[in-house]
């Protein structure tokens, strides 16, 4: 519902109630004016939409009516107006909430990445034809498959094929289901039958049909794709399939989405949740592989710096307020982030962190090029947390080193939580 519809419909409801008033025990007069007011209440809804939230690059975000989305530009209602904002200055859009998914589901990974979440599938010669669990059915060619994993609801099947595809070779993989256990043999699908009801699989010099009912999991060697430069956003959908996608377009009130490997599904708006443009605009850091890390301790045990994580392995959390998104550091930490000269800023919130129990002292120093860009002292007992932003414009090396200030380390953390660098 959009905020102008909000007080029309209490007008109504309240203008419906002292009518009602005024109409006393007339039943005749109560029964029109009901109808009447039905109409009004229904041409009142047609305009009814979810609000979105827009996060912006540079500025405030702010709430309002998706009117359109292109590959250049959204256009939000906000206060009464329409506000066009380039996609260069648009983080994200978030639009719905994802929820897991419900029942029996299979995972199919395309080579850009893409991962969807299917009620159903069914493999023709060169295609493969996918019912989604919002609903639509979508044609993909077989070759831009990765893999394809039956009851993918289950955790450990999804770990277990997981593990299996980190070891994959230079051939495919065909998993079978043998003591409610996956295990795969290596060699090379070939054609599937007129039916789909069989693949052929090359195993040594052996070639044969396979029935596809019993192929638990499908891994193809494919090549991935090169998806930076031509990635518009990554798009989560209401049952949290993940789409890299290329291009937007609004099609009557739906919109159609194509990714990067080729394939186009058509939304309506209540079952998109987020589309995150993000990409190259913002990195945080625990997404980056550090360049060089050194941990050391004045006790002997080291604690290893942790990724969205405070170091007890639990989330983040600084005075009362939970982050997804940061590193944890103990003290005698130093750890170098090559960001390569593309960003301008670097923001992060420190802190120590809420679950930590002792008289946490430490020094953070934060350097650019072997430059000090900021530097702070840090105490359990001061409860307090610490905004940083600093200008990272043409710095290549982003190098955090954390400092002990107790006589030992014991219980010396740090958490920079929310660390991202943006251009």
């Amino acid at each position: 519902m959009t905020n102008d519809a909000r007080p029309s419909l209490v007008i109504c409801l309240l203008g419906y109630g002292l009518a009602l008033q005024t109409l006393g025990k007339d039943a005749m007069h109560r029964r029109s004016f009901g109808l009447s007011l039905l109409l009004l209440l229904l041409f009142t809804s047609v305009s009814w939409t979810a609000d979105v939230r827009v996060a912006l690059l540079k500025g405030a975000g702010f709430n309002g009516e998706l009117v359109d989305i292109n590959d250049t530009d959204i256009v939000v209602r906000s206060k009464g107006a329409n506000v066009k904002t380039p996609l260069a200055n648009v983080l994200s859009l978030d639009i719905g909430k994802s929820r897991s998914p419900a029942g029996p589901f299979n995972d199919i990974e395309l080579t850009d990445g893409s991962l969807l979440h299917c009620a159903s599938f069914a493999l023709k010669p060169n295609q493969l034809s996918v019912k989604l669990l919002t609903g639509q059915n979508v044609q993909l060619p077989l070759a831009k498959v990765v893999y394809i994993l039956r009851d993918a609801h289950k955790p450990a099947n999804r770990q277990e094929w997981q593990a299996l595809l980190k070891k994959q070779g230079t051939r495919d993989l065909l998993g079978v289901k043998k003591e409610e256990r996956i295990s795969a043999l290596e060699g090379t699908f070939g054609a599937v039958s007129q039916d789909g009801s069989s693949i052929e699989f090359l195993l040594g010099d052996i070639k044969r049909p396979i029935p596809v009912e019993r192929i638990h999991a499908f891994g193809f060697l494919r090549q991935r794709e090169a998806v930076s430069d031509r990635t518009l956003c990554k798009a989560y959908d209401a049952t949290g399939n993940l789409l890299i996608v290329e291009k937007i377009a609004k099609t009557g009130g739906n919109y159609t989405l194509t990714t990067v490997s080729g394939m186009t599904i058509e939304y309506p708006v209540e079952q998109l949740a987020k589309l995150d443009f993000s990409k190259g605009k913002l990195t945080f850091l625990s997404d980056l592989e550090p360049e060089k890390v050194i941990e050391k301790s004045a006790l002997g045990g080291i604690n290893h710096y942790r990724r969205d994580k405070n170091l007890d392995g639990g989330p983040i959390r600084l005075r009362g307020k939970v982050y997804s998104k940061g590193l944890a550091l103990h003290a005698y930490t130093e750890i170098v982030y090559n960001i390569g000269g593309e960003y301008k800023e670097f923001k992060t919130i420190l802190g120590v962190d809420d679950n930590v129990g002792g008289d946490s002292q430490v020094k953070v120093i934060i350097e650019g090029d072997g430059r000090q860009l900021f530097a702070t002292e840090l105490k359990r007992k001061d409860k307090k947390v610490i905004p940083v932003a600093v200008n990272v414009t043409n710095v290549n090396k982003l190098r955090i080193v954390v400092e002990s200030l107790n006589l030992f380390d014991l219980g010396d953390h740090v958490d920079l939580a929310d660390a991202k660098v943006t251009k």
